[in-house]
């Protein structure tokens, strides 16, 4: 995933990854918003379809990630929010 073109669905998945691992070590409340936000934002961008909790689970799980359950229904509401207007 390093050299992936940051704009490619492979990318967009390294840049969640990248968000995720700063929701999990955000010094601040802020910094872990921010980082909520950039992972669902790369990961509406990723998804060819519709972002649900399960969604993120699974991604999570094959890519060797936590979050925690309120963490990751953040991601997929804002995710799934996010989908519908583009």
């Amino acid at each position: 995933m390093a050299h992936a073109a940051p704009n490619s669905e492979v990318g967009q998945i390294a840049a969640y990854a990248s968000a995720v691992n700063a929701i999990n070590t955000a010094p601040t409340v802020s910094a872990r918003s921010q980082a909520i936000t950039d992972a669902a934002k790369a990961l509406s961008k990723a998804a060819n379809k519709s972002v649900t909790v399960a969604t993120v689970t699974a991604l999570n799980t094959q890519l060797g990630l936590h979050t925690s359950t309120t963490t990751t229904k953040s991601i997929a509401t804002q995710a799934a929010a996010m989908q519908t207007t583009r």
